[in-house]
């Protein structure tokens, strides 16, 4: 088929989202690699170009300038992000993106991104500029936050609840294991996991109980329990060795709470296995204790500085700087154009 000199292109790939104008321009640069041939015709970037600004500049120009007034902001406080600080936090992204969406199979993200034709590498380099921006933005966050005495107040009450410190580790066994998505389940299969996740919970909790330390090292074979952060995301709790440090009554949606909570519970006590919906838990006390607000006020300041930001932190943050910022815009489309034409 012979492409039309004006005329509609279905996608191709990544190249061509959507529907695109292709025009003939004349004779193109020999020296320019076409984006890509159809029917063995070749198709100019210079149209794709074209196309992106045309339909796509001015959310984009919006992205880019919010982009340049945090990096501002960060060189005014003297805070700067090196390549290596953007290569992590995007492997931090799509370590999270796996464990919450895919319970930790990354062969299901990759083979989804496949199917669009993308691949790991492709899905980073796309991301890139989203999280640099959310990295400065939350580097800007961290370090103008100073917590006041109501803060601190706020947050102990949060964190030590009846001003208790419950420190403990959990580890967590899935009811039915792990159930692929088109899996159905008969009532006897179902009832045979069920009564496995049980027995696994129990052997759990028979070895912890007569050799405590060995809990760490065990986590590793329980199943994936995701940790709420304070940014909306999610952690693996088993690569923190199942440990948290301050329990609050609303971690896994109240299930272990009432045990926990329970009337003579102390330190060094295994509870469980704790039947759940979900499945089952096995938790070791660590340490049940008062911890009056003078005591945790240090503790409270650090993770108040430290915690990570939330989105409507962030969303403050980007939404003040530019009120503040002057900012007037060209004709971006015609800018645009103009560089790249230039540049042939």
């Amino acid at each position: 088929m012979k492409l039309p000199t004006v005329g509609k292109l279905a996608c191709v790939g990544l190249l061509l989202p959507g529907w695109i104008e292709v025009e003939d321009r004349g004779t193109e640069n020999p020296a320019d690699p076409p984006l890509a041939w159809i029917d063995g015709e070749p198709v100019a970037a210079e149209g794709f170009v074209d196309w992106f600004v045309t339909a796509h500049g001015a959310s984009y120009v919006d992205e880019y300038l919010k982009l340049v007034v945090l990096r501002r902001e960060a060189a005014r406080l003297g805070i700067a992000i090196a390549a290596a600080d953007i290569d992590r936090a995007l492997e931090e992204d799509w370590h999270r993106q796996v464990l919450m969406r895919f319970a930790g199979d990354e062969s299901k993200f990759v083979a989804e991104l496949a199917s669009a034709g993308l691949t790991k590498d492709t899905r980073l380099f796309i991301q890139r500029p989203k999280v640099e921006l959310a990295t400065l933005a939350g580097r800007i966050v961290l370090h103008q936050r100073s917590p006041g005495d109501a803060d601190l107040r706020k947050l102990y009450d949060e964190e030590f609840p009846g001003g208790i410190r419950r420190h403990l580790r959990v580890a967590f066994f899935r009811r039915f294991g792990a159930v692929a998505e088109s899996e159905s389940l008969s009532k006897e299969v179902a009832e045979a996991r069920a009564t496995m996740a049980r027995e696994r919970a129990e052997a759990l909790a028979g070895t912890v109980r007569d050799e405590p330390a060995s809990l760490p090292s065990l986590i590793v074979e329980t199943d994936l329990l995701l940790f709420p952060r304070f940014d909306s995301m999610f952690d693996d709790l088993r690569e923190r060795g199942g440990e948290i440090r301050r329990y609050r009554a609303n971690h896994f949606n109240g299930d272990i709470d009432a045990a926990v909570s329970a009337e003579g519970v102390a330190a060094g006590q295994i509870l469980g296995p704790i039947e759940a919906a979900s499945g089952y838990y096995v938790v070791q006390v660590l340490a049940l204790e008062k911890a009056p607000f003078d005591s945790v006020r240090d503790e409270l300041i650090d993770f108040f500085r430290t915690r990570p930001p939330t989105p409507r932190e962030i969303v403050f943050l980007q939404q003040s700087l530019l009120e503040k910022a002057e900012i007037r815009k060209s004709d971006y489309a015609a800018v645009l154009k103009k560089v790249v034409s230039d540049r042939r």
